[in-house]
């Protein structure tokens, strides 16, 4: 794609030609005059494509731009990626109290669990239901799920719910890791890293913030 990018190494595709996606970031996340700011892809499938495009364009084929459709019943894959194991993906977005990747790991979750694509609010029903099944111990019928990170007015989850999540966190076995060991610590990294600094909390409170 381009003679000074090695082959398997990251290249440039400009932004106009993939068009643009709007993003809002915190004023002290945003990069200097000569620095970057790394963001996730809205739309995986859809950036692919249009990445392939941009690509072939610069190659000199003249391609029709990609439009979203159903896939033919004879369509074979061309390359498949595989991500990274859920453990590797869970933890840095538990350090970092990333919500855009707790949605996705709450998608392929019900996805795997139903068989089915569902939409943000089908999905997160479907997760109470499994909540309720797995921790019938606890009444489940206050709890309103909006999303899978909490970051909408529309949630609510009693105390007692979230212990009894929490308690059933706390007792499992996670590829060898105990639960307590993916969260950020206190004073240390992650979105604790500034807090709980103190002599007395430094190091000893594993937290989560907010997802």
């Amino acid at each position: 794609a381009s003679a000074s990018a090695p082959p398997g190494q990251p290249f440039p595709v400009p932004a106009n030609d993939l068009g643009a996606e709007t993003w809002w970031a915190h004023r002290q996340h945003l990069p200097t005059a000569t620095g970057t700011l790394a963001l996730p892809v809205k739309h995986p499938a859809r950036r692919t494509a249009q990445t392939f495009w941009a690509l072939a364009k610069r190659l000199g084929l003249s391609l029709p731009g990609p439009k979203s459709g159903r896939i033919a019943t004879d369509a074979r894959p061309v390359a498949a990626l595989l991500s990274a194991p859920l453990l590797d993906t869970l933890r840095p977005a538990l350090r970092h109290s990333n919500n855009l990747v707790s949605e996705l790991i709450g998608r392929a979750t019900t996805r795997r669990l139903t068989g089915q694509a569902l939409g943000q609010d089908k999905s997160a029903a479907a997760i109470k239901r499994w909540l309720a099944r797995r921790l019938a111990g606890t009444d489940w019928k206050t709890a309103s799920l909006a999303n899978h990170s909490g970051l909408s007015a529309a949630s609510r989850i009693t105390p007692k719910q979230m212990n009894a999540v929490m308690t059933a966190a706390l007792k499992g076995r996670y590829a060898g890791w105990d639960f307590a060991s993916l969260l950020p610590v206190g004073g240390w990294d992650g979105a604790l890293d500034g807090r709980f600094a103190g002599p007395a909390t430094s190091g000893r409170v594993w937290a989560k913030t907010g997802t």
